[in-house]
């Protein structure tokens, strides 16, 4: 028999091209069974969510995600958003802001994920160190972008509750720079600019924010913010209480019972200052 090396290496390709065929077809067999694994286990996921079980929803999601292919599509980008809102659910703030670090890596360095993940930092007890690198890089990609604000005010509550002199400063400086942009600004900054300034011992300076959140909530009333509205005409009254101007106090406390109603702390600020008006 005559060796016929081109009717060989023929066959041979022939074989081969068979063999990565049918390789193929496994494969793509392999991915949809994972695929369809995966949305099973999410839809279980979601289930435990509503019913409130939000520890084993987290379960069910981390188990989706350990059949994708170690590629992260759009179905894996949905069950990380849905496992971080679970861990937040569940308080396991630690693990959110994995997960929303996680996020920023597979699906873009959005404000939205950075903002979140310094939210559930600084619930988690971390430094606010970091959270303070990360939401000036989320200002630097969109000063006011999804959740901008709520970062913000977690921040500069956490700065302003570490009991050092330069980081509740640093807490100032944020809150003026967001209500300078034009875009952040609403009653409820005004309030915490105030209160900073109370701390820092200005009373008089204090006032006059407090006065100019109400003015910016009189003129903005589409904000809806009557609580905040409350909280800084409250404020004031403490102000000058703390000025020993108790009949402006007084009345200022009065007032505010009008409007708002009393409670057993506000009576006994009246009380404390009818005293100290009778003496």
């Amino acid at each position: 028999m005559t060796f016929n090396k081109n009717k060989l290496n023929h066959i041979i390709r022939k074989a081969l091209l068979i063999a990565c065929i049918v390789l193929t077809v496994c494969l793509l067999g392999a991915c949809g069974k994972n695929t369809k694994k995966e949305k099973e286990l999410r839809e279980q996921a979601i289930g435990f969510m509503q019913q409130g079980d939000f520890s084993a929803a987290v379960a069910r999601f981390d188990e989706a995600l350990s059949y994708h292919d170690g590629s992260y599509g759009q179905l894996e980008i949905d069950i990380l958003r849905y496992r971080a809102e679970a861990e937040v659910l569940a308080r396991e703030y630690a693990n959110a802001a994995n997960t929303y670090s996680q996020l920023r890596r597979e699906d873009g360095d959005r404000p939205e994920y950075i903002n979140l993940e310094i939210i559930c930092m600084l619930r988690s007890g971390q430094s606010p160190k970091k959270a303070l690198e990360l939401y000036r890089h989320s200002c630097e990609i969109d000063p006011v972008g999804t959740g901008n604000r709520e970062a913000l005010y977690a921040l500069g509550t956490a700065l302003s509750h570490t009991g050092n002199e330069e980081d509740l400063k640093t807490a100032l400086e944020l809150y003026q720079t967001a209500l300078n942009d034009g875009n952040s600004a609403s009653g409820e900054l005004y309030n915490r600019i105030g209160s900073l300034v109370f701390e820092q011992g200005d009373v008089e300076k204090a006032i006059d924010w407090f006065n100019e959140g109400i003015g910016f909530i009189q003129k903005h009333p589409e904000m809806n913010e009557e609580d905040v509205l409350a909280s800084l005409k409250y404020n004031i009254a403490i102000c000058y209480e703390y000025n020993h101007d108790y009949r402006t106090a007084k009345s200022l406390f009065e007032e505010y019972t009008q409007q708002y109603g009393s409670n057993e702390e506000i009576q006994h600020e009246i009380d404390f200052l009818e005293s100290r008006i009778r003496e």
